[in-house]
């Protein structure tokens, strides 16, 4: 009897432990995201569909490597985590035509497929694209409110330091642990 008192603790303590680790949210240095980029890419919206709900990017400049998509439409509908938390229609009040974006894209050549960050005036979003399930959408996965903490200043703050890190080594700013997670202003917003 005393067996399973000590095992039925041992497995509270388990659940507890794990259930603690999931509200931690690791620190993600900007230096990081720069090294497992193999693109940076600026590009603007072109098109939001509300309705959809989706939007359209379309290339402007490569900032690190030679990414060759020139339009890129992003279903918005987002994944489960995405849904349960509301992030579609919070991130399509923070996107409108002509805001500039910018990408940090990895490509995993042997699955042919991307995945990475948009970013744009403090808001951060995971998206991706298979080109192995053929068409030309890319996809929100979900947003990233906890990158606030690896930046959070403007679209054009965020080229700069990607462009002085690429250009010239300069070391990106350190994240900010104290920042609390959520998404840049709306467009319209201050």
């Amino acid at each position: 009897m005393k067996s399973c008192k000590w095992i039925a603790l041992g497995v509270a303590i388990l659940f507890f432990a794990t259930t603690a680790d999931a509200l931690i949210q690791a620190l993600t240095p900007m230096k990081k995201i720069m090294a497992d980029s193999h693109f940076v890419v600026e590009a603007a919206v072109v098109d939001v569909l509300p309705l959809q709900p989706g939007v359209v990017l379309e290339f402007k400049e490569n900032l690190k490597g030679e990414f060759k998509i020139k339009k890129m439409p992003i279903n918005m509908e987002g994944d489960g985590e995405c849904k349960k938390l509301n992030h579609t229609p919070q991130l399509m009040k923070r996107l409108s035509k002509d805001l500039p974006v910018i990408l940090f894209l990895n490509y995993n050549k042997a699955n042919d497929n991307y995945i990475g960050f948009a970013y744009t005036n403090g808001t951060w979003f995971q998206v991706q694209h298979d080109a192995s399930k053929g068409g030309a959408v890319w996809s929100l996965t979900h947003g990233e409110p906890y990158l606030r903490r690896t930046f959070k200043g403007t679209t054009q703050e965020m080229k700069t330091i990607v462009v002085d890190n690429v250009k010239k080594g300069k070391r990106p700013p350190p994240e900010d642990p104290k920042e609390a997670p959520g998404f840049g202003p709306e467009v319209g917003g201050k």
